[in-house]
């Protein structure tokens, strides 16, 4: 029987970006043990932040959080909606408990 493979999601704010070279190298040696890996990254770098011959091929595998589009909203909407009424509540009661959180933070 042969154990499960592990994936895991890898959030960067506003990747490929400069500083991000030991992102990207840590992005492979993750993998290199066998972890299925996504990079999800806040939102896309804009095309003068792309300075390493590998920020292209980083950008084209990962998932951006937004801009979202039309399609993005629909699945996020889909997803809610399936989620139900259980769900719904368990993040309300999330917002209204949180601790130390402002009014506009909530």
């Amino acid at each position: 029987m042969t154990a499960p493979t592990l994936r895991c999601g890898y959030l960067v704010p506003e990747f490929p970006a400069q500083p991000h070279t030991w992102v990207w190298r840590h992005y492979h040696a993750i993998k290199e043990i066998g972890v299925e890996l996504d990079l999800v990254s806040t939102r896309p770098p804009s095309d003068d932040h792309l300075c390493h011959p590998w920020s292209h091929e980083a950008r084209d595998l990962t998932t951006y959080l937004t801009p979202l589009g039309p399609s993005g909203i629909a699945s996020a909407l889909g997803t809610i909606l399936v989620a139900g009424p259980l769900a719904w509540g368990r993040c309300l009661w999330a917002v209204v408990g949180a601790d130390k959180a402002t009014l506009r933070d909530r």
